[in-house]
């Protein structure tokens, strides 16, 4: 078998591919393959699904495919069955099917005066029918496929589910209204499946409690005053009043970045995002998710803190808090706002004796972060090369290697009298000058 390109380790999972009969999700099903998944290929051309899964088991993987209609509901349950019996239960399901129709699409891309009268199929003449497939065949060709598959995923760690929306469902493309409407629906339905299976998908607090932990998920918007009060009655209802507070939410915005490391003469008129193209919004959107994301969970669960001993919150900052990394001008503001706000948090709470500090993570490989380090074939990135040659440690750090910094400043016997602190974990990287 082909290396995948992360090194992402799928044994022992099953995944479940729609439309795999087509370019796009046959080659998502070599990819699941290759990282060790078994994989069930269903298309309603069962012949050119079963060419992929030829292809696959001639790589040296596992896997078969299942002639399936994803608008017939019966049909999508009895592959589900046929799919648990011979690989087991679902734990990937990718909905690809999808498609548009000529029905549902003009000759033109703007309406022309006397169009509605001329031999051209104009909006007015967009069939009834030709929509209503098109929208059945996304929407419902993704919705009765989840329904037949996530069921096998209830109860279980680690299952997701991949709808394939499109470009064109945040800016409609056109002469095709309905598929465009149709991939916007996906997108919404995305989200509300999210959202809908949130308590049950809680994979992480399953993993804990099959440790031998105790854990629960809650659901939570960390920019919700309200929503963040309910969930933190919640847990004290569920487990007691808040003793630990760990302020982990956070990210950046696509639309906050710059393209490029350095501002260069005539970029302003360029087809480039240049400082000055940064949007406002989307600004905004990285100062409340990382500022108000730790301001509002901190009031929140730091009042059941009150008249308690033996309580502390650890806020998570960045090494570009001390100094700010390229391209990401209000990702390294906000984080350097967290590191002064601890700072804040703990001289104010410290007559109360709620100590507050923070951990300053390095450069630690992720998900979040894979575009700006990795290229698509799985060799390092410039910046790559620019931050490990600044980490005099030579190396990114290891997600494990955050535990003692946590527990250090957690634990009131180690860490007693020290609050107000933000501790680098960065590999020397906020202490090297670069000679």
């Amino acid at each position: 078998m082909q290396p995948n390109v992360l090194n992402t380790d799928l044994s022992g999972k099953v995944a479940v591919v729609t439309g795999a009969g087509g370019i796009l999700c046959s080659h998502f099903a070599k990819v699941l393959a290759r990282a060790g998944a078994k994989v069930a290929l269903l298309d309603l051309n069962f012949e050119a699904a079963d060419g992929f899964a030829k292809e696959i088991i001639a790589e040296g993987g596992i896997a078969k495919a299942y002639a399936c209609n994803v608008l017939n509901k019966e049909i999508c349950y009895e592959v589900a069955d046929a799919v648990a019996a011979d690989f087991g239960p679902c734990d990937i399901l990718v909905n690809g099917a999808g498609g548009n129709n000529p029905k549902a699409t003009t000759d033109k891309e703007y309406y022309e005066a006397g169009d509605i009268d001329a031999d051209t199929k104009s909006f007015f003449d967009l069939d009834a029918d030709g929509v209503g497939f098109v929208f059945n065949l996304n929407f419902l060709g993704t919705l009765i496929p989840t329904q037949a598959f996530a069921r096998q995923m209830l109860g279980r760690a680690g299952c997701s589910i991949l709808n394939i929306s499109s470009m064109n469902a945040y800016t409609p493309l056109t002469k095709i209204p309905a598929y465009s409407g149709a991939k916007a629906a996906i997108s919404n339905f995305t989200q509300w499946l999210a959202v809908h299976f949130s308590r049950e998908g809680d994979g992480f607090a399953k993993e804990i409690i099959a440790e031998g932990g105790i854990a629960k998920a809650y659901a939570c918007n960390v920019l919700n005053k309200e929503i963040c009060y309910e969930v933190a009655d919640a847990v004290a209802a569920d487990f007691g009043p808040c003793d630990i507070l760990v302020n982990g939410a956070g990210g950046n915005n696509p639309k906050a970045t710059t393209d490029k490391e350095y501002y260069e003469a005539g970029d302003i008129d360029a087809d480039t995002k240049s400082f000055f193209d940064l949007d406002a919004d989307g600004v905004g959107f990285v100062f409340n998710l990382n500022f108000l994301g730790t301001l509002i969970p901190t009031q929140a669960f730091a009042r059941q803190m009150l008249g308690r001993a033996g309580c502390s919150i650890l806020n998570i900052s960045s090494m570009n808090a001390y100094t700010p990394l390229t391209k990401i001008p209000a990702y390294s503001g906000a984080k350097a706002a967290i590191s002064n706000f601890t700072q804040w948090l703990a001289v104010h709470f410290s007559r109360e004796g709620i100590r507050v500090n923070a951990i300053a993570p390095g450069f630690f490989s992720t998900k979040q972060n894979a575009k700006l380090l990795w290229n698509d074939d799985g060799t390092p990135t410039a910046r790559t090369g620019k931050i490990l040659a600044a980490t005099p440690m030579g190396r990114f750090g290891e997600t494990e290697e955050l535990e003692g910094g946590l527990l250090f400043l957690l634990n009131e016997k180690a860490a007693g009298f020290i609050t107000g602190v933000v501790l680098p974990i960065d590999g020397g990287f906020s202490a090297y000058s670069g000679v």
